[in-house]
């Protein structure tokens, strides 16, 4: 019994081994490039893709900003992606900063590519918070927040 049990055994491991070794050719090459461009056009679901599109969601930006306010005051700066006086924004904090009458902040950050203008927030040394919007051409290189 244990015999027959042993052959049996040996018998379909030899036939699965044959037929797996049957089934290799190297010779030939199994992969059809048009057959899976043609499956993929048929079945993915958006059509007409421009194939010079960006794809980019983010970029990195450098923010200038400068103040012309009284002379040894340090003034806190905050950048934002909506306007931070208005309650119904959900303005997030992008970058900040501190600046004075002869420093400036200069400041990389990362925004979204759809994101067109920042609001530059200033807090003076009677806690009034001051807020600018705008974009580089906008602003043309000019201080944003003036006595």
């Amino acid at each position: 019994m244990k015999q027959n049990i042993a052959k049996a055994l040996t018998f379909s491991l030899l036939a699965t081994s044959a037929t797996f070794i049957s089934c290799v050719d190297n010779e030939k090459n199994l992969f059809n490039a048009d057959q899976l461009r043609q499956i993929y056009e048929e079945t993915f679901p958006v059509k007409n893709i421009d194939p010079d599109g960006d794809w980019t969601m983010a970029r990195s930006v450098t923010a200038h900003v400068a103040v012309d306010g009284d002379l040894g005051e340090d003034y806190p700066i905050r950048i934002f992606d909506a306007n931070p006086l208005n309650p119904e924004s959900n303005a997030k904090l992008l970058a900040e900063g501190t600046v004075n009458q002869n420093a400036s902040l200069d400041v990389v950050m990362d925004c979204a590519t759809a994101l067109d203008k920042v609001f530059v927030a200033r807090v003076d040394k009677g806690r009034t918070l001051s807020c600018a919007a705008g974009n580089d051409s906008k602003w043309g290189g000019k201080s944003l927040f003036r006595r």
